[in-house]
């Protein structure tokens, strides 16, 4: 049996104390390490002890290879022609097209031992991990490793902050205009999302199409900051702002309609959001570049975003160019 654990940050937290599956019940402080899935299944988990993190993880994991994929090229394709269709009818501006691959695993694999890995060879912004075991709050408890890029939702007091990414290539040259036209399309959708739970003339954008780099790629990164308006607590900040601008599409509630119209399969924790909460501090990030055990497969999802502008094959390859690093990882056999 492995430890039920979390890291976020350079913070580990230990000795869970209770489960919730409400955001309403995050008003009083305490140590919170929050998972929602892309389809709004909200845990939350109280730890007693965030210490900070020194490395004492054991890099520890059996190899995964096995992966089959939602979609394949042909079908993945034939939905950016689809969503295509929708946007020439005047349905959707834009949506997030992704497929979900999964393996079978000889029992529960090492959350822990894979978050060390790829805290080894894989540089990310939000790299965390969480596992809960089975029977101590649930029976499916919580397997859940990123390698996240993506900030969502960054709380410090009264200050909001969310960073969505949209642009991913190769390299900067790489990069398209209908990269850039697609990032300030999702940025003013976040700038409008923070505008409903603000301060009125409080949000701003800080940062425009900053290219990132990250292993074998980089992508288009904008910041969108605002002041917490009065009498707003987290069931309005996740009712006004999740499922994430960059991985639904504009506008969001059509978006999302198209999605499960197309898409094979739920997103589960992909797509989800990912980090902790105390009271009125909170650092989530976007689950993408992420792991989840659930229904005793691993699941990995990857996509890309769908405009007017969009070449099927191309953004095929954008969701084979955003696997590709954390698979190969996955597919190393380490320690034991």
């Amino acid at each position: 049996m492995h430890a039920s654990i979390a890291v976020v940050g350079d913070e580990l937290w230990s000795e869970p104390l209770e489960m919730v599956l409400d955001p309403a019940k995050l008003v009083e402080p305490g140590n919170w390490i929050v998972l929602n899935t892309f389809e709004g299944e909200f845990k939350a988990v109280r730890f007693n002890n965030r210490t900070k993190y020194t490395g004492e993880l054991a890099i520890n994991w059996d190899p995964v290879t096995n992966w089959r994929s939602s979609m394949d090229a042909t079908q993945y394709q034939l939905g950016v022609l689809a969503i295509q269709e929708e946007i020439r009818n005047g349905r959707v501006y834009q949506v997030n097209l992704c497929r979900v691959l999964s393996a079978e695993t000889v029992g529960r694999p090492n959350a822990a031992g894979l978050y060390a890995l790829l805290r080894q060879h894989h540089h990310a912004k939000y790299l965390g991990f969480i596992n809960i075991e089975p029977g101590l709050f649930d029976d499916e408890g919580i397997w859940f490793v990123t390698a996240s890029p993506e900030l969502f939702l960054f709380r410090n007091g009264s200050v909001l902050k969310s960073s969505p990414i949209k642009g991913t290539a190769v390299d900067l040259k790489s990069i398209l205009e209908k990269d850039r036209s697609e990032n300030i399309m999702i940025t003013d959708m976040v700038r409008n999302d923070l505008g409903a739970i603000s301060k009125t003339g409080s949000v701003k954008v800080d940062e425009l199409l900053k290219p990132e780099n990250y292993p074998g790629l980089v992508q288009l990164v904008s910041t969108v900051s605002s002041e917490i308006g009065a009498n707003i607590g987290w069931p309005e900040i996740f009712k006004q702002l999740f499922p994430a601008a960059s991985i639904t599409g504009a506008p969001r509630s059509t978006a999302l309609q198209v999605i499960n119209e197309i898409e094979k399969g739920s997103r589960n924790a992909y797509c989800g959001c990912f980090g902790y909460i105390n009271h009125d501090q909170a650092q989530l990030s976007v689950n993408i570049r992420s792991f989840e055990y659930r229904n005793k497969q691993l699941k990995f999802g990857t996509g890309a975003g769908i405009t007017s502008g969009s070449d099927p094959a191309g953004e095929w390859a954008e969701t084979e160019l955003k696997a590709s690093k954390l698979l190969k990882l996955a597919a190393m056999k380490v320690g034991d």
